[in-house]
């Protein structure tokens, strides 16, 4: 891990140990206030756990985007990439992660296909490595790999390291307008990353899933 890296990664803990006594204190002292005081202190904490749980897991979700087809007269999200990043320099295999998506009826457990290719000029929903996802798993499309240690070794290494996760929806799972779905992302070791998608109107055929 580089020098800046390190040292942000130990500003930010420094910075959460500091919250979290402040934090502390505060509740044991601050017992007769008013309720906007309690207020703001319960939303500082909730801000700090967000915090931590976020510099806690291996990976920083740039962007979710999804594309709307037209299936039996319906408009469905069918594929949808993840564009992710570590947040710092990390030896990651991508073999390790399994994907669990779940539509609150059905629930899917994604593994890598081993099939990964640079983006390059193509459109990020017609790339031909799409034409190698089966059920049951997820391929790559890779936006920055400086040193090819995904494309060659399946190995992110580095912070600068991009991806996109590319996923297909199987014909009896349903994801449609105003439909939530949870994704989580399962690494052999470390902490479970969860993020709830949500399918918008489909005014363009490529929507935002994510924010």
């Amino acid at each position: 891990m580089n020098n800046s890296a390190s040292t942000g990664l130990i500003s930010l803990f420094l910075i959460s140990i500091i919250f979290l006594a402040t934090a502390g204190i505060s509740n044991e002292i601050i017992f007769d206030t008013n309720d906007e005081t309690l207020y703001n202190i319960d939303k500082y904490k909730e801000l700090l756990d967000d915090s931590i749980k976020e510099i806690s897991t291996y990976f920083n979700i740039k962007q979710v985007l999804g594309k709307y087809y037209n299936y039996e007269n319906t408009q469905i999200v069918k594929k949808i990439v993840i564009l992710i990043k570590p947040y710092f320099d990390i030896n990651f295999d991508l073999s390790d992660l399994n994907i669990l998506i779940s539509n609150g009826e059905k629930s899917l457990i994604l593994q890598y296909n081993n099939e990964i290719a640079n983006v390059e000029s193509y459109d990020v929903f017609e790339h031909p490595n799409w034409n190698k996802i089966i059920n049951g798993y997820y391929s790559i499309l890779i936006i920055s790999d400086k040193d090819n240690s995904i494309l060659d070794y399946n190995n992110i290494n580095d912070n600068t390291d991009m991806i996109y996760i590319t996923i297909i929806f199987p014909d009896n799972f349903n994801f449609e307008k105003g439909d939530t779905i949870e994704v989580s992302f399962l690494p052999n070791s470390g902490i479970v990353q969860n993020l709830q998608l949500k399918a918008p109107l489909p005014i363009n055929k490529i929507v935002n899933l994510y924010s």
